[in-house]
């Protein structure tokens, strides 16, 4: 079992920020950041639902066509790599779409990372947010995880995942325009270009980190998105992400 006093595993159900009203209202502004982080990656997803939709049908490709739209996050981004990648009318966007895509999946585990974490606490001193989460690792283990960020790491995310949802209006409406099969893909309309509202926060007012600790048992744990910190495991640095998650992160391994 963990030492009771490791910070790790200190993971709170009640007490937070949601539970004070005075916690509440002096955290406004992380409310704020949250919620818009949450609008642009649910507009920047459904852009790709429905690029999907359209195209993923089998009058375009019986050999490219998935009868299951994908659910995960992972599975659509596969999935939209498979068309561009293989169908002839999508070819020319084959070298753009890579890139975004790359991008977007970077920007999911900042997403993960946060928004499917609990908010611990928050300081408005320091505009600085604490996140924790768990996963179930195997039937008798279990992951345990802790996300520090500030607020401009929600600006930050937010500003990336609208530029890429620009980015990526640019490939959907010109494959619109290719049509993959006569009057097939005109049902849906994105606008190539709009004023960006968001402003990316410079990277050099955030920081990336992380920390991976053998657990009990010889268990290891690891985050793909973290650096490895060679005192504590084995395991090599992960390769740099095109855009690493502004955030620390500490994750452990423990058992059930």
């Amino acid at each position: 079992m963990p030492a009771p006093d490791d910070d790790i595993y200190k993971v709170r159900l009640s007490g937070t920020p949601l539970d004070d009203p005075e916690s509440m209202e002096a955290s406004a502004e992380l409310w704020r950041v949250i919620g818009l982080s949450a609008c642009t990656w649910a507009r920047l997803e459904q852009h790709i639902d429905m690029v999907l939709i359209h195209l993923n049908q089998p009058k375009h490709s019986e050999k490219l066509h998935d009868p299951d739209h994908p659910i995960g996050f992972k599975r659509k981004i596969k999935l939209l790599k498979r068309w561009f990648n293989q169908h002839p009318a999508l070819a020319e966007h084959r070298a753009s779409l890579r890139q975004i895509t790359t991008k977007m999946l970077a920007l999911s585990k900042t997403r993960n990372a946060f928004l499917h974490s609990i908010l611990d606490s928050y300081d408005p001193s320091t505009k600085t947010a604490v996140f924790r989460a768990v996963r179930a690792m195997s039937p008798t283990t279990y992951q345990a995880g802790k996300y520090v960020g500030t607020l401009e790491t929600f600006l930050q995310f937010a500003g990336e995942t609208h530029a890429a949802h620009l980015r990526f209006a640019l490939i959907s409406t010109a494959a619109r325009c290719a049509r993959t099969a006569p009057n097939t893909l005109t049902a849906y309309s994105v606008s190539k270009s709009a004023p960006g509202p968001l402003t990316p926060t410079p990277a050099a007012h955030t920081r990336s980190a992380g920390e991976t600790r053998p657990a009990p048992h010889g268990d290891r744990a690891s985050w793909r998105d973290s650096e490895t910190n060679p005192r504590r495991a084995r395991s090599s640095r992960a390769p740099a992400a095109a855009a690493a998650p502004a955030a620390q992160c500490r994750s452990r391994r423990g058992r059930a």
